[in-house]
């Protein structure tokens, strides 16, 4: 086996994952997540950046977005989180 640091998930031998579906597929069942999906990491991901109030720019540039509306789109969670929480005292 090849030692190699860094990575999180190696794949055999050590040797770096090269397929993402496969390799997804792979980790998703050894954990046993069934309905898990790599989508709904990278939203995860996303939303939590907002709730801890990174500024929208950065998140757009740590996802990788091109255009700014597709980030503002987990803004909009955030909006409905506070009206739930306001929702709490009426």
């Amino acid at each position: 086996m090849v030692p190699i640091s860094g990575l999180v998930f190696p794949g055999k031998n050590g040797v770096p994952l090269d397929n993402i579906k496969r390799s997804w597929t792979t980790l998703r069942e050894k954990a046993k997540l069934e309905h898990f999906t790599f989508h709904g990491l990278r939203h995860t991901f996303g939303q939590r950046l907002i709730d801890r109030r990174v500024d929208i720019l950065t998140v757009r540039d740590l996802m990788g977005y091109a255009d700014i509306s597709t980030t503002q789109i987990y803004l909009s969670t955030a909006t409905d989180k506070k009206r739930e929480a306001v929702q709490c005292l009426i």
